[in-house]
Order: C-alpha cells, then sequence, then structure tokens
C-alpha cells in the first residue's frame, strides 16, 4: 500500500511540475475543465476570497450583448491588454477584418489597401509607463506581395546586395573589446532549469489542487475571520474606504509605482506622450490610415479617486499638447455613469463600462 502511494504522489508531482515548465499542458488543463478555472470568481476574489465580493460564475462569465453597426470597408488592428481581449468576440463584429496583438505578442500582418485600417493602442491605466517607454512593435506590417513581372524576384530569393532581406535582426552580441562574464556552462544551465522548474510554481499547484468550491469556502471562512477580527486583506488587494469595492494593491497604493497616487515626474509623463508620437508615427508610416490611443481608467480611479491624492496621469497623457495620437476617452463618462462600470470581484470593466468604450470606438468607425 505504501508503494502505491509513492508511486501515485510521484506522478502527481511530475504532472504538476510538466504542467508548470510546458505551457501548453498547462493551458490544456486550464481549458479542459478538469480542473475549476480559478478566475471563475474573478481576479480579485481569486486574491482575496472574500464572500462579499463574490460574483456569480454566470454573471461574472456572461457574454455582453451589445449592438455593433458593422462597417465592412473598414479592418481593425488593436495591440492591447487584457480589458479588450475580454471582449474580442465583439470587436469582429464591428468591422470588415479584426487583428488582435496582446503587448506581450508579435504579428505579422498584411495590411488590405483598399480598406480603411485603423490601429487602436490600448492599455489600463496603470501601465502607461510600461507600454510605452519603448517604440512599439507588436504588429510587423508587411507590405502586399506585387504583382509577378519581368525581373521580379521569385518568392524566398535572396535580396540583393545592399538591401534588407526582411529577416529580423540577430540579437544583442557581446561588443568588441568586451568579454562576457565567463561562468561554466553547467552552472548557467541548472540555474536556468531551476528557474524554470520552480517559476509560478506555488501558484499553478493552487490553480489545480485547491481552487475547487469546498477548499474555497475554506478560504472564504478565513479571509472573513480575518477582516473582521483584524481588519485585514490579503496583501495583493485593498479595500476602498467604504468597503465597498476592491482593488489591485498596484494601482491603489502610493508606494508602487504604477499606482494612481505615486507621483508622476515630468520625464515620465514626456516619456510616455514621445513614444505613443513615435509608434503612431511608424504606424502610419507602415500604411495604417489611422492609430488612436486608448487608456482604460484604472478601477480605483474612478470608484475611489480620494483613497489618496490622485496623481492625474490618465489626464495628462490624453490631453497633453504634444501628444499626436487622437485618443479614445471614457474617463469623463466612467466618472459620471449611473450605475458601475466595474465588475465586483474584478478588476475589469463590466457590460455596462464596456458598453460605454464600444459606443465611443463605433463612433470612430462610422464617421
Amino acid at each position: 500500500m505504501l508503494k502505491i502511494l509513492r508511486y501515485f504522489f510521484l506522478t502527481v508531482l511530475i504532472f504538476l511540475w510538466a504542467m508548470n515548465v510546458f505551457r501548453p499542458i498547462f493551458s490544456w488543463v486550464a481549458f479542459s475543465g478538469a480542473f475549476p478555472d480559478s478566475f471563475r470568481y474573478g481576479d480579485l476574489y481569486r486574491l482575496s476570497n472574500l464572500p462579499g465580493f463574490k460574483e456569480g460564475y454566470d454573471n461574472y462569465n456572461r457574454r455582453c450583448e451589445i449592438p455593433i453597426q458593422k462597417n465592412v470597408d473598414t479592418d481593425l488592428y488593436v495591440i492591447g491588454d487584457s480589458f479588450l481581449e475580454q471582449i474580442t468576440y465583439l470587436l469582429p463584429e464591428a468591422v470588415h477584418r479584426f487583428e488582435y496583438a496582446h503587448w506581450n505578442e508579435f504579428r505579422d500582418v498584411t495590411l488590405d489597401t483598399t480598406k480603411r485600417n485603423i490601429l487602436v493602442l490600448e492599455t489600463v491605466e496603470r501601465s502607461v509607463a510600461l507600454r510605452f517607454g519603448r517604440i512599439n512593435d507588436n504588429f510587423i506590417v508587411h507590405s502586399p506581395p506585387p504583382a509577378m513581372g519581368p525581373g521580379a524576384a521569385a518568392p524566398g530569393a535572396a535580396a540583393p546586395a545592399g538591401e534588407s532581406s526582411g529577416e529580423l535582426p540577430a540579437g544583442p552580441s557581446v561588443t568588441a573589446g568586451e568579454k562576457a562574464p565567463a561562468r561554466p556552462l553547467r552552472e548557467v544551465l541548472k540555474e536556468q532549469a531551476l528557474k524554470l522548474i520552480m517559476k509560478d510554481f506555488d501558484q499553478r499547484v493552487e490553480d489545480v489542487l485547491l481552487s475547487g468550491d469546498p477548499i474555497l469556502k475554506i478560504k472564504e471562512a478565513k479571509a472573513e475571520f480575518n477582516l473582521r477580527v483584524f481588519d485585514r486583506v490579503n496583501e495583493n488587494v485593498v479595500l476602498s474606504r467604504d468597503r465597498s469595492a476592491l482593488f489591485f494593491k498596484d494601482e491603489a497604493l502610493e508606494k508602487n509605482e504604477s499606482s494612481a497616487f505615486a507621483p508622476v515626474s515630468g520625464d515620465k509623463l514626456r516619456t510616455a506622450v514621445q513614444y505613443v508620437n513615435e509608434t503612431r508615427r511608424k504606424y502610419l508610416a507602415e500604411g495604417f490610415d489611422e492609430v488612436y490611443l486608448a487608456v482604460i481608467p484604472n478601477k480605483v480611479t474612478i470608484m475611489d479617486p480620494e483613497i489618496g491624492t490622485y496623481n492625474r496621469l490618465l489626464e495628462m497623457v490624453c490631453r497633453h499638447p504634444e501628444l499626436e495620437a487622437p485618443v479614445i476617452d471614457v474617463y469623463p463618462e466612467f466618472r459620471s455613469a449611473g450605475s458601475p462600470v466595474y465588475l465586483r470581484s474584478d478588476s475589469h470593466w463590466n457590460c455596462h463600462g464596456i458598453a460605454i468604450w464600444i459606443n465611443k470606438l463605433s463612433g470612430i468607425l462610422n464617421r
């Protein structure tokens, strides 16, 4: 019996290790339904386990029914984060062609020159400095294939001397005269393997083994006890002053650089605006007809901006006199909305917030 248990636990450990190291395995597990989705009640509930911020599965995961007028003469491209990733099922209904790339992805695209090509650069407010610290190139734009004629090079032929082959540049190399730090290959490989194996391992184990509803009931009891007795919540979340809303600590604590309450230097502001402008110019030169900036307000910016001294980064970027990109701005509408625009259990917007943004986008698409 003891031998059987040993093999059982060894098998489980190997499975968890493989899931942690190989993303396809983790993705398969996440979408197979074999284990509960740890995000099914919202990302803020997942961190806090506070039962008062647990929205029902159907409410959190439902698709929004928002009527959209289709524009068959427009192709829409988006470089964005999880806010627009959340509504990729809606956006194709608005245009002839829709392409989405996350900020962590790179995609090859060929523009249809017979269509109006619009690019939206979208980010949540807390990530403005992160997203616009460089010229973005998530869409690698290729020219339409030319018609073959006399003297035309066959596909795949080498580029003439002095011309670019279109291949991506090689990675950084050691400058002449410099010497790379001498480290034994075995030590380097061991270090990299250990990092790969242990990266997010604890979180993966918790996602798979400790996310079932019976376990969540225990976590909820503990979280509620800590809140009522010790006035304490998970270190990764912050309660609003009236305790009606939850926020990520990254956006709500002044000590965090990405917080809505961290001081904004003039250099930080100018850098963000500069790289928005340079990214826009780059994509216009590559064939896009219009390039827009969309900054989604932090949840705390709308629901409790007085929790600290709001730095107004969103407004300063979107209304900067040197900003060249037109802005899809929902900040005024979100502030004056008569009902919540964010999910209770999550940091993202609800159907009301999505509808406001979609309405703004539709106005642009159908000009």
